[in-house]
Parts: C-alpha cells; sequence; structure tokens
C-alpha cells in the first residue's frame, strides 16, 4: 500500500507511516462483513474517498530513525537498517596467530640457508688458504760429476754408519777399517781390503744435529799391511784405540773382544760409556822389557778428564789388553 501523504511504499496493514508518521484508516466493517461466508454482497460499492494533497517538500519531516517510539501498541515497528546491522550477530575477529608464526618460520628458514650456504662456499676458498703443502721427499743423491773422496750424505747415526757408506759409495764395501784417531766430534779410520795393506784415511765428524758425516778421504801410501805389518808400538796403540771406541760407542762385547786375563774378568773391560765418553786420545806407548806396552790415554768424561794407561801384551792371537791403571 501507499501512504496518502507522501506517498511512500508500506506494508499492508499499516497503522501509521513509518516516513512521515500519519496516520493511515483502517478497512471497514463491510469488508470483514463480505469476509463472511454468510454475508450478503453490498447493494452498491462504497463511494470513492477523494485523495488527500500532497504536502509541499518543505513541510516533509526528514526520516528519523527513533519514530519507532511514537508507535501506538500493537502497531508494526518501521525498519530501521543501522539498528538491524547493529543488532545483527557479527562473526569472530580472525586472529592472525598463525600467519605471523608461518611468516617468522620462513625467515628463518632463509637466514639458515643462507649461513650454511655461506659456510660451504667460504670452506673450500680458506681450505685452499691454509692447506698444508705435500712434503718433497727425495732421495739424497751425490752431485753429478762429483770426484771420488768427497764427503757422502749427511745424517748417519754412527761413526761407522758414516764410515761404511762412504765405502759403499766407493764400491769398497767389502774393505775393513779400523779407527786410528778419536778426538771426540772428529774420528779418523784407516780402511783397506782384508789381508792387505791400508789404502785409505777416512776422517768423519759430528754435525751440529748430533749425525755424523764424511769430511775427508785421503789414500794412503803406507807400505803396511792391515792387521799385519805394523810395528809393535802402532799394534798396541791401535788396541786400545779400538777398545775404546767400542766403549764410547756402546759396545760392551766388542770392547771386550780386545782384552784378556786378568783384565777380560773385569766388568771394565766390556763398559759401555752411555754417552758419557765425549772424547779420548792415545798419547804415548811405552815399550817394556817383556815386550808389552804400557799405553797412556787421555780420556774425556761427562765428570771431567780422566787419564789412563793400558797394560797391552803379545798373545797368539795378536796384542791385547790384559790391565788398565791410573797415571
Amino acid at each position: 500500500m501507499l501512504c496518502p501523504n507522501c506517498q511512500a511504499e508500506l506494508r499492508d496493514g499499516s497503522a501509521f507511516c513509518g516516513i512521515c508518521g500519519a496516520a493511515l484508516s483502517q478497512p471497514s466493517d463491510v469488508t470483514a462483513e463480505l469476509s463472511a461466508p454468510d454475508a450478503d454482497p453490498p447493494a452498491s460499492p462504497a463511494p470513492p474517498v477523494a485523495p488527500t494533497a500532497p504536502l509541499p517538500p518543505s513541510a516533509v519531516s526528514p526520516p528519523a530513525y527513533a519514530a519507532p517510539a511514537a508507535v501506538q501498541p500493537g502497531a508494526p515497528a518501521a525498519y530501521d537498517p543501522a539498528a538491524a546491522y547493529a543488532q545483527a550477530p557479527q562473526p569472530p575477529a580472525k586472529r592472525k596467530t598463525g600467519l605471523i608464526i608461518a611468516i617468522v618460520a620462513v625467515i628463518l628458514l632463509v637466514l639458515c640457508g643462507c649461513t650454511i650456504g655461506g659456510l660451504f662456499a667460504f670452506t673450500p676458498l680458506f681450505r685452499s688458504e691454509v692447506s698444508t703443502p705435500e712434503p718433497d721427499i727425495g732421495v739424497i743423491e751425490p752431485e753429478p760429476g762429483a770426484e771420488p773422496g768427497t764427503a757422502e750424505p749427511i745424517g748417519y747415526a754412527s761413526a761407522d754408519e758414516a764410515v761404511y757408506a762412504a765405502l759403499d759409495g766407493e764400491g769398497l764395501s767389502d774393505w775393513v777399517y779400523q779407527v786410528y784417531d778419536d778426538t771426540g766430534d772428529t774420528v779418523v779410520f784407516w780402511a783397506g781390503p782384508p789381508a792387505s795393506e791400508w789404502a785409505l784415511e777416512i776422517t768423519v765428524s759430528r754435525a751440529s744435529d748430533g749425525t755424523w758425516e764424511v769430511v775427508e778421504l785421503l789414500g794412503l801410501d803406507f807400505g803396511s799391511d792391515v792387521g799385519g805389518d805394523l810395528s809393535p808400538t802402532d799394534q798396541a796403540i791401535d788396541v786400545v784405540g779400538q777398545h775404546l771406541y767400542a766403549v764410547k760407542e756402546d759396545r760392551g762385547l766388542d770392547a771386550q773382544s780386545f782384552t784378556v786375563d786378568p783384565f777380560r774378568s773385569d766388568p771394565a773391560s766390556a763398559q759401555e760409556a752411555a754417552g758419557a765418553l765425549s772424547s779420548f786420545e792415545v798419547s804415548e806407548a811405552r815399550e817394556q822389557s817383556d815386550g808389552s806396552f804400557w799405553v797412556r790415554t787421555v780420556q774425556n768424561w761427562a765428570g771431567g778428564q780422566e787419564q789412563w794407561e793400558y797394560w797391552v801384551v803379545p798373545t797368539e792371537m795378536g796384542y791385547a789388553i790384559a790391565d788398565m791403571r791410573p797415571w
């Protein structure tokens, strides 16, 4: 239905206009009677009701959403969109905790990936900068064109090893040798073919690191046989020198092999210096009336210098040490 005052469209049966507030006429009793089943049809239609002239625009009051307060009891209230929206249940606000956690997790994963990638990228470079170079392992060889008699490679543990290396380098590994002089850091050896003459003098020296090196090779032309035609004095001196050198080199049994009783029964005959004997010198050999010799020596031990003389006697196997005493 339409409001007769403002022509607003209203619901059927409205008592008041929800727009302008005008009262609306109710249906007559005739209508009610016509609706009954026993009512007779009216004799004539009711005269039409002249429409009320519309109010000027200035007279129309603006929409008031508080108008339902003036509605009479029993009349339906006018529709208020704002109130209907306010009264309607609102959906709960969405929580963003899950989204925040997801974003933080993605950021952490990215940072971890960058860190690990950087480490892998940096490690090869670091290794290439600090890597230890491979040791250059080579074999020591004599210099090309070296003349016979030049020193062999250094680094031998003992003077004997240095002498043997020198002879082997000259192709003379079957030669024999003996100590001729020992001054501590320098030892002189004589070498020659077995049952022949001494032919070579080999001088070895102790290096700063304690190893031994050959420093000189000289040819000998003494005309004396190896272990043969040496003079008795030289033989006595040689026996004492060989004995003391074996003591210095901690070769106790070799040292004892140059002795006979009664000295052979003394533990001193198989003495080992254990590094305490640094050097020795055979200074003099005095021949006795029975053909024996007293051979004097000067020995430098860790505790100081000592002077000993050895009684060297002739035997069927050559000269040997029979006793010793200080002098």
